[in-house]
């Protein structure tokens, strides 16, 4: 007998999946080239887990994109968020932009590590409320899918532009 309150997954490639994420969804999302899928969630309810309620698709910059990013990001701040304002144009998700410096330190080691990120996030503004994947859950992963290939593309000509080139 199985537990009816536990999450549903499958395995998609080489890794494990929620169960409702269709092939052709991911397969979108991991032919990013400025971006880097980083999680992607159907959401699930409560009693499945109270952590993911919420359907999301989380992206960050790729590597070797991060420098121009971060040392043009006073320029490219507004580009930026005209970019996020065409892509996602809709009232069902929030979405966030998160430009990250850390410097570390690590034990035995003389050079300090710096690390810089840039994340965008969408988040599904309501909550599952059953167990069963709905519809609307379903219109806005789509619709977020396309947003995030919008958004990509983009993101790929602000940088093609300033002449580095992918």
């Amino acid at each position: 007998m199985s537990d009816v309150s536990a999450k549903q997954e499958r395995r998609w490639r080489d890794m494990t999946v929620d169960a409702n994420l269709r092939d052709e969804w991911l397969a979108d999302l991991n032919s990013m080239r400025a971006l880097e899928l980083r999680s992607v969630c159907e959401g699930h309810v409560a009693r499945v887990d109270p952590l993911s309620r919420n359907a999301h698709v989380t992206a960050a910059v790729r590597e070797p994109l991060q420098p121009f990013f971060h040392r043009h990001w006073d320029d490219l701040q507004e580009p930026i968020s005209r970019l996020v304002a065409a892509s996602f144009c809709r009232d069902d998700a929030r979405v966030s932009v998160t430009a990250t410096r850390e410097l570390s330190l690590r034990p035995g080691s003389p050079h300090v590590e710096v690390r810089q990120e840039l994340f965008f996030e969408a988040t599904k503004r309501h909550a599952r409320r059953r167990k069963e994947i709905d519809e609307e859950t379903v219109l806005w992963l789509e619709g977020t899918v396309a947003a995030f290939m919008a958004l990509d593309e983009g993101l790929r000509a602000l940088y093609e532009r300033s002449g580095v080139g992918l």
